[in-house]
C-alpha cells in the first residue's frame, strides 16, 4: 500500500480530535513548502467541502482548471480527503485538508489577503465564505435546494450571502431558493467534456436485446433509487422483462442501500453494481441506452449531462433543475412529479420511444453543445471572475 494511501487509512481510525491536530500540522508544513517555491503567479483560492469522485468536488476542478489556464497559482481547502485529490495536484494545485475551517482560522485570513479571487463550491462552503469575502473577491457557486433551505433558515447563510462578491446557482431551481437573500444570483449552467458517443443499443447484444437503462449516483435518499426500484416492481412483468435496470454509486445511506440490494435480490431486472471510478462510469454510461435522474430533487446532476453529452436518451422529471433546458419528447423524456407513478411512465415511454431512441440521442447531443460545452462554461466562469474583481462589495 502506498505511504499516502496508509496515512489516510491510519488517519480514519484516530479519535477527531487527534486527526484535526495532525491535518493542522501537515497543513502548516505544505504551506510553507510552497511558499519558499516563490511562484509569482497569483493565488486563486478554491473551497471544496470533499475530494470523492462525486458531481460537487468534479465542478471545483473544473473551475479550479478554468483558474489555472488564466494563470493562477491553485490553493484547494477540502473539508476531507479522497481521490479526487489527485487530479487536483496534476493541476499543479496544492491541497490542504481543514476538517473544521471556521471563520477566525488566521491561515485563512491571511491565504485570502495575498490572493487574488475566490471560490467557494456548495452551500457547506459558508464558513469559508465569510473567512474569505472581506479579504478577496469571492465567488459562491450553490447547487442545493432543501440543505440550502435548511441552513438559511437556521441563519448561518446569511453573511456570507451577503458578503460573496457574485452569488452562482447551478440552475433556476436553485437560484429560486437564492433569490431572497441575492437578487443578483445568476444561473449559472455547468459545462463537461463531453462523453464519447456511442451508438444506442449496442449494450444490448448480450442482454437478449434488453433496453439497458443506467442510475448513477450515491445510494440516499434525495436520489431517489427506491422510486425507481419501485416504479420498476408497478410495471407489468412482460414490460419488466424488455429492460435491465443498473443502478451504481456510492453507499452512502445504510437504510436505503439495504432496501436497494433487497429489491435487486428480487428483481431479476435490476441490480447494484457498486461505486465507479472515472473509467469505470464513462464505460457504464457509453454502455447504456437510457439514463434515469430519479432525484426526488437535483439541481443538475451532472451526470444527465453527461447523458446528453454522449447522446443517450435522459428520463428524469421537472424536480430536477436540467430539465429547464429540455423539451419533453424532444431532446429527453421528462415527467412532473418525482413519484413512483412517474418513474413507472418513464420506463414504459422509455420501451415505447425506443425506436427514436437516436432521434431523441441526437437532439440530447445538440441541447448539450447549446448550454453545456467546456468552452462556453468557461467563457462564463472568466466573465464571472472579472466582474468579481472589479466589483467589490
Amino acid at each position: 500500500m502506498p505511504i499516502r494511501s496508509l496515512l489516510r487509512s491510519l488517519l480514519r481510525h484516530l479519535p477527531v480530535r487527534i486527526t484535526i491536530r495532525l491535518h493542522d500540522a501537515a497543513r502548516a508544513i505544505r504551506l510553507r513548502r510552497h511558499w519558499q517555491r516563490k511562484n509569482p503567479a497569483p493565488i486563486a483560492l478554491v473551497s471544496t467541502h470533499e475530494l470523492s469522485l462525486s458531481g460537487a468536488p468534479r465542478v471545483a476542478l473544473d473551475v479550479a482548471r478554468v483558474l489555472r489556464d488564466g494563470g493562477h497559482q491553485i490553493i484547494v481547502i477540502s473539508q476531507s480527503d479522497g481521490p479526487m485529490r489527485v487530479e487536483f495536484e496534476q493541476l499543479g494545485a496544492l491541497v490542504l485538508i481543514d476538517l473544521l475551517p471556521g471563520r477566525n482560522r488566521p491561515y485563512l485570513h491571511w491565504l485570502a489577503e495575498r490572493a487574488e479571487v475566490a471560490f467557494a463550491n456548495t452551500v457547506l462552503s459558508a464558513s469559508l465564505v465569510d473567512a474569505w469575502a472581506a479579504r478577496v473577491p469571492t465567488c459562491w457557486y450553490l447547487h442545493e435546494l432543501s440543505a440550502f433551505e435548511t441552513l438559511a433558515a437556521a441563519g448561518v447563510l446569511a453573511n456570507p450571502l451577503a458578503g460573496a462578491a457574485r452569488v452562482w446557482a447551478g440552475s433556476e431551481l436553485c437560484a429560486r431558493l437564492v433569490r431572497p437573500y441575492r437578487a443578483d444570483v445568476m444561473v449559472l449552467p455547468y459545462g463537461l467534456e463531453p462523453i464519447q458517443e456511442v451508438s444506442p443499443n449496442r449494450s444490448s447484444e448480450g442482454e437478449e436485446g434488453r433496453l439497458q437503462i443506467g442510475i448513477f449516483g450515491s445510494i440516499e435518499p434525495r436520489k431517489g433509487q427506491d422510486l425507481a426500484l419501485d416504479g420498476l416492481a408497478m410495471l407489468d412483468p412482460a414490460d419488466r422483462a424488455k429492460l435491465r435496470l443498473h443502478l451504481y454509486g456510492r453507499q452512502f445511506d445504510r437504510e436505503l442501500t439495504n432496501y436497494v440490494l433487497q429489491q435487486c435480490d428480487t428483481m431479476p431486472e435490476a441490480s447494484f453494481d457498486g461505486e465507479l471510478d472515472a473509467a469505470s462510469y464513462r464505460t457504464a454510461l457509453a454502455r447504456t441506452d437510457c439514463i434515469l435522474i430519479s432525484s426526488r430533487e437535483d439541481t443538475a446532476p451532472l451526470v444527465s449531462i453527461d447523458a446528453l453529452s454522449a447522446g443517450r436518451v435522459l428520463l428524469l422529471t421537472r424536480a430536477v433543475g436540467t430539465s429547464a433546458w429540455l423539451s419533453d419528447g424532444i431532446d429527453a423524456l421528462i415527467e412532473e412529479q418525482a413519484d413512483v407513478s412517474a418513474m413507472a411512465r418513464l420506463f414504459r415511454r422509455a420501451l415505447a420511444t425506443r425506436p427514436y431512441g437516436a432521434e431523441i440521442g441526437a437532439a440530447a447531443k445538440a441541447s448539450f453543445d447549446a448550454n453545456f460545452s467546456l468552452t462556453a462554461f468557461a467563457t462564463r466562469l472568466n466573465d464571472e471572475f472579472a466582474l468579481a474583481k472589479s466589483h467589490r462589495r
